[in-house]
């Protein structure tokens, strides 16, 4: 008979089992340890490539070409309040057709031979006008070809003189002005790429011109418009607001930086290996420049502090937008997106009373609102700190929007202060898009001089169309010797 153990061995046999087994215990616990911490930095990972993919045109400063088929409606608020009209054209607003003219080039009369009743003839009936129809059109293109002579005569006293060809005449054959302003203008006020370029001038003027006398056209343009490129750029160095910004342009097959400053009147860019601070300089405009900068937060347009700067509230919205729909339990995001909205039409309505600024309480009003909401955001978006160290740690999105809307919080409202600055930066955005869609169009350019002719001429063709001139006839003027002078704000 098998005798069973007394409680007391029970106890030493767990007591040993629990020896032997405490070795495995710790490397468990060890182990379940690493696998939590691995599984927070994993959900960390997750949570931050969960917001990345998230992210659109609505909601961050990423290109809406960079969107998917697939984008959400946009969430964020409009700028522009409801009229309350309903779509399409309005009840009582004119319409527009093409003018008769009282001068037409040639006149057509659609005379009846005969008398549609007995038959006889109608010859020498004189008649009346019963209706008028014009048709407006081109006349077939046919390129024409001036021959210049230039012409000998003998005096009397024997010395022979001889006439001056134009100065633009230099050999046999040549093609004329028109045709380089044609070909410059499809090249850089409408993207167009040199083969097709050239295919345009083989289609409608049946003249079969060479690719590489459409490449060439980009020296000769931005050598030509030179002067009015140095213009420009003293124009934007001496004006009061400036908008600034940057974009990326594939140059032979490599990475180059577009630079743009411009205003409301004037556009001038410069291309650069370098998009930071140095690439920045060597447009010659920025360091002299002395009025309201105004951009995205970049930092080193912040090092510029001659000037006075302006932060993008566009920007601004978006990135708060992207905070509401992320974290919705923040309503400090949705607080600021809404007073920015509200102050903006605020200073809208001022504009459009004729007041220059708004009441000192209206701005009292407005920089109490802006406190408040930075100093909800401290508490429910607080700074994070080392935990061993109490220093410096990676911070999450929504703190560094705080840290970016506290500190400069002049520059964030630099749009009420001050009647001359717009709230956002659209003007610098819409000018270098210009840019984006040369390269959609033609693709990357093969060289580094190639793109610099191009953003010469482009700063031209952009500040032309601000100022309402006809592009066109600015490069006519330039392959004819008139240098294009703009007009100064």
């Amino acid at each position: 008979m098998v005798r069973a153990p007394t409680h007391g061995e029970l106890l030493r046999t767990v007591a040993d089992l629990m020896k032997e087994n405490a070795g495995d215990r710790a490397e468990f616990k060890a182990t379940v340890d690493r696998l939590e911490k691995r599984v927070d930095r994993l959900e960390k990972e997750n949570a931050s490539l969960r917001s990345r993919l998230d992210k659109n045109s609505t909601n961050s400063s990423k290109l809406p070409s960079t969107d998917s088929f697939s984008k959400p409606a946009s969430k964020a608020r409009s700028l522009r309040e409801a009229s309350g009209k309903p779509q399409g054209k309005q009840t009582g607003s004119g319409g527009v057709s093409l003018p008769m003219t009282a001068t037409p080039d040639r006149v057509l009369r659609h005379e009846p031979a005969t008398c549609r009743g007995c038959g006889s003839s109608l010859a020498g009936v004189a008649g009346t006008v019963a209706a008028r129809r014009q048709v407006v059109d081109v006349p077939p293109i046919r390129a024409e070809t001036v021959e210049h002579q230039r012409i000998e005569k003998l005096c009397r006293c024997d010395i022979v003189t001889t006439g001056v060809l134009p100065a633009d005449v230099k050999c046999a054959v040549s093609y004329g002005p028109r045709l380089h302003a044609i070909g410059a203008y499809l090249l850089n006020v409408h993207y167009l790429p040199v083969a097709r370029t050239a295919a345009v001038f083989k289609d409608l003027f049946q003249l079969p011109v060479s690719t590489g006398w459409v490449s060439a056209l980009g020296s000769k343009t931005s050598g030509l418009l030179a002067e009015t490129v140095d213009l420009i750029k003293q124009a934007v160095a001496a004006s009061a607001v400036a908008h600034v910004d940057e974009t990326g342009l594939r140059v032979g097959g490599g990475l180059a930086w577009v630079h743009c400053a411009g205003t409301t009147t004037h556009t001038v860019f410069h291309v650069d290996a370098k998009r930071g601070l140095a690439g920045t300089l060597n447009g010659g405009v920025l360091q002299s420049f002395t009025g309201v900068m105004f951009h995205d937060g970049w930092e080193p347009y912040k090092t510029f502090t001659a000037a006075t700067h302006g932060l993008c509230n566009a920007h601004h919205l978006r990135e708060l937008q992207k905070i509401s729909e992320d974290t919705p339990e923040l309503g400090w995001a949705k607080q600021m997106s809404e007073f920015l909205v509200r102050t903006h039409r605020q200073v809208q309505a001022a504009k459009a009373r004729g007041d220059t600024g708004l009441s000192t309480e209206a701005l009292d009003a407005v920089r109490r609102g802006y406190a408040k909401i930075l100093a909800t955001g401290d508490i429910q978006s607080p700074a994070r700190v080392h935990p061993k160290t109490g220093g410096r740690i990676a911070q999450t999105e929504p703190r560094r929007l705080l840290n970016r809307l506290g500190p400069h919080h002049d520059d964030v409202l630099r749009f009420a202060t001050d009647f001359t600055v717009p709230f956002d930066n659209n003007q610098a955005e819409r000018d270098i898009r210009m840019v984006k869609l040369r390269q959609k169009i033609s693709g990357c350019l093969r060289s580094t001089t190639g793109v610099e002719y191009f953003v010469n001429v482009r700063s031209v063709m952009s500040t032309a169309r601000k100022q309402a001139v006809n592009e066109f006839e600015v490069l006519l003027d330039a392959f004819t010797g008139t240098s294009w002078i703009p007009a100064r704000p």
